[in-house]
């Protein structure tokens, strides 16, 4: 037997089980005898919707109709990048105690986005360490000096003249899309002589910053100090996944 209590019922492991939440078709569920505080699932459509749980009303009078939570709450998208300068074969000179950005946005196709990978291309001269990040910044260009940093990578020794080369071990921040964030990716170094493949943008830009060379593998996170606007614009990709 199914549906509700009935005089040949018996208390059995089987029964309380079934009779917990009145489980049923929709006809039976509608016409059985209703209590306040009442669980049903119905197993067929009509007045109520197949495999939803409800409960019946205070007043007796209605059906409520429960809501199922997601155990899904995030999903993680597959690996992507986005490039910047991509015309990049002018070897250009860093210089330590300076910050090169390149601007980006990533749109709200996803909820939140983290950073796995940030690529450059070196010059024909290579040298020292390289550091590299991803800032927040209130424009593109920035305009305000102060930046917010989400993403650190790696110190790595710079190797391979007019190549590229990255590091996949990166610190990020996970940054929701909904306000349409602007980052500003950006390299460092610690020698005088190191270059990068760069061109030549068609107004001057916001590229560099100086900051105090990093010590203790560590770059300052924001400083106040202003911006240089050049027309020399470095190549960067910059990977990232999604999450929604």
């Amino acid at each position: 037997m199914t549906g509700i209590w009935v005089i040949g019922d018996v208390i059995t492991a089987a029964r309380l089980n079934e009779k917990s939440v009145l489980s049923d078709t929709d006809g039976n569920i509608t016409s059985a005898t209703k209590y306040s505080g009442m669980l049903a699932y119905p197993t067929t459509t009509g007045t109520l919707t197949a495999d939803q749980l409800y409960v019946r009303n205070n007043a007796n009078s209605a059906w409520n109709q429960l809501q199922q939570v997601s155990t899904t709450l995030l999903t993680e998208s597959a690996e992507q990048n986005i490039i910047m300068n991509s015309g990049a074969a002018t070897s250009t000179v860093i210089g330590t105690g300076k910050r090169w950005y390149s601007y980006f946005v990533l749109g709200t196709t996803y909820k939140f986005v983290a950073f796995t990978k940030i690529e450059w291309k070196n010059g024909a001269t290579i040298n020292n360490t390289i550091t590299s990040g991803i800032d927040l910044v209130d424009a593109n260009p920035a305009v305000l000096v102060a930046t917010v940093n989400i993403c650190v990578g790696q110190d790595i020794t710079q190797a391979g003249t007019s190549t590229t080369q990255a590091t996949n071990f990166v610190k990020s921040s996970l940054v929701a899309l909904s306000t349409s964030p602007i980052f500003g990716v950006w390299l460092q170094t610690l020698g005088t002589t190191n270059t990068l493949l760069t061109t030549t943008g068609s107004t001057s830009t916001t590229t560099t910053k100086p900051v105090t060379p990093f010590t203790v593998q560590v770059p300052q996170q924001d400083n106040s100090t202003p911006w240089t606007s050049l027309t020399t614009l470095p190549y960067f990709k910059v990977y990232y996944r999604g999450y929604s």
